[in-house]
């Protein structure tokens, strides 16, 4: 989808994000090294909140340099 530029990976940056918190919540709970999940979780932060969330997640490749500076 990011190769093709179709940029339809069928998921929201909000669904993406969601998963993810979990994922982040469940690792620390468990006591694991969650500072990659921390970090995809800051990048998608500020993917939300450039107003980004209802995209598809395969758009974050895309506007990565925005997000960034969001």
């Amino acid at each position: 989808h990011i190769i093709s530029e179709t940029w339809d990976g069928r998921s929201s940056i909000f669904n993406l994000h969601k998963d993810i918190g979990m994922g982040e919540r469940l690792a620390k709970s468990l006591g694991a090294d969650a500072r990659y999940t921390s970090a995809t979780l800051e990048i998608l932060n500020k993917a939300i909140s450039i107003g980004m969330q209802n995209d598809d997640y395969t758009l974050l490749y895309r506007d990565f340099e925005k997000i960034r500076k969001a």
